[in-house]
């Protein structure tokens, strides 16, 4: 029996690729998403916003990548919606800043939230660091049972005394224009804070004994044949309608 320590959830994200405007700098960013999540409170849509911003991403072609979740595909489309149907007039009427960037290469992923340690919400830093690597599934490998094996993986987590983090999976959705993509999924950690991720590195030798004592590295890699090199980004959480 694997373990449910986790709170494993399943939501849809969305990715914008954003380059400055002219002009323009990440405070402007934050204002045009603070006006329009004063549309989205008054059309009662469930949606949240984040921002990527590379820290260590030697080749990021964008100044910052905007990240958005729906609790489900209903509300995703119900936002989608209001945003092509109400949102011109709404900006228009209340004034809403011009854009701050321009943004390409809008993807939608599946969202898989596999493990979570979390830290306290008045111990959580504003801007976090971020992880995200390229994976290929081995030919008998299973998302579905590389989420047991997270479930496992956390609750040695809990019992080693590991620090506080979270890994989620992305399976591509919509908006891949390539018909074959070279990867399967993204694997993002993140931390809620710097001092977490301070302790994570100066545990990681016995943390991967530990796991490979439990023969857990072993059962991962059933599943995973290959994983890029990570890619940093700062998260900055923005807000949230989702109720």
């Amino acid at each position: 029996m694997w373990s449910e320590t986790s709170e494993q959830y399943v939501i849809r994200s969305e990715f914008m690729f954003c380059k400055l405007n002219e002009g323009k700098n990440y405070q402007d960013v934050l204002a045009q998403q603070l006006s329009y999540e004063k549309f989205l409170v008054e059309k009662g849509l469930q949606y949240s916003r984040a921002n990527l911003l590379p820290i260590w991403d030697n080749d990021a072609e964008f100044d910052y990548i905007q990240w958005g979740n729906w609790p489900d595909g209903e509300e995703q489309y119900r936002e989608w919606g209001s945003y092509l149907n109400e949102y011109p007039e709404w900006a228009a009427d209340n004034d809403a800043p011009s854009a701050a960037g321009t943004c390409v290469n809008y993807v939608s992923m599946i969202n898989h939230a596999v493990f979570h340690i979390r830290t306290p919400v008045e111990d959580r830093d504003d801007r976090s660091f971020t992880d995200w690597r390229y994976c290929k599934l081995k030919s008998t490998g299973s998302i579905a049972e590389l989420k047991k094996v997270f479930a496992e993986i956390e609750q040695a987590a809990r019992d080693f005394g590991s620090e506080q983090y979270g890994i989620h999976l992305f399976r591509p959705y919509r908006g891949f224009q390539d018909a074959e993509l070279d990867w399967d999924f993204i694997m993002m950690h993140h931390w809620y804070n710097a001092a977490e991720r301070s302790k994570g590195v100066s545990q990681w030798p016995e943390w991967r004994d530990y796991l490979e004592e439990k023969g857990l590295i072993e059962k991962r890699n059933e599943h995973i044949s290959s994983c890029s090199g990570a890619d940093t980004y700062q998260m900055d959480w923005v807000f949230s309608t989702v109720e």
